[in-house]
């Protein structure tokens, strides 16, 4: 049996991801970013304050926002990365981001390593970066997580170096909630 074309198989997860994302709404601006993220938080307000839809955006702009940093996929408010994530998905799938590893952030809050892992026990309790990325995900449609699911299985293929964190996250978590509904 022939080997799956690498640029098909993206140009599919491409589609995908537009389809299971194409409805959701934008938060307002003022409700982009996570609450507790100081300055960071405040930083990607302002770069994205402008930016009304997920469809247009340049996978440099992705790759440096907030500010040169490239770490938006980290502050985003729950209802921010549900609705910009597509863009990063899709801009990864292009082999276009140098900076942002989007399977590294869909993957490392559901590794064995995450289920033990305090966030900050003095601002958050028992609160581990499992549950943190449980809640961040909570809103997140079937089809959306099989988006995401897709995603991280073509990544895991692709990459041999980083199999085992998206192998664990997508056996912890990504599978898991699929299953679920």
């Amino acid at each position: 049996m022939a080997a799956a074309d690498p640029v098909m198989e993206a140009d599919r997860l491409k589609e995908r991801v537009r389809r299971a994302f194409a409805n959701v709404e934008r938060p307002p601006n003022g409700a982009l970013h996570a609450p507790d993220v100081g300055e960071d938080g405040l930083l990607l307000e302002q770069d994205f304050r402008d930016k009304p839809d997920w469809r247009t955006l340049d996978a440099a702009f992705l790759d440096q926002a907030p500010c040169g940093f490239g770490s938006a996929l980290s502050f985003f408010s729950p209802a921010a990365l549900r609705y910009f994530l597509p863009a990063y998905l899709i801009a990864d799938l292009e082999v276009r981001l140098d900076r942002v590893d989007v399977a590294s952030r869909l993957s490392a809050p559901f590794t064995e390593a995450a289920r033990n892992t305090a966030v900050n026990r003095r601002r958050y309790g028992s609160l581990t970066r499992f549950e943190e990325g449980q809640q961040r995900f909570a809103e997140f449609t079937v089809e959306e997580v099989a988006a995401i699911a897709a995603f991280l299985e073509h990544k895991a293929a692709a990459d041999h170096a980083g199999v085992l964190p998206i192998a664990e996250a997508l056996a912890n978590y990504w599978r898991p909630r699929l299953a679920r509904g």
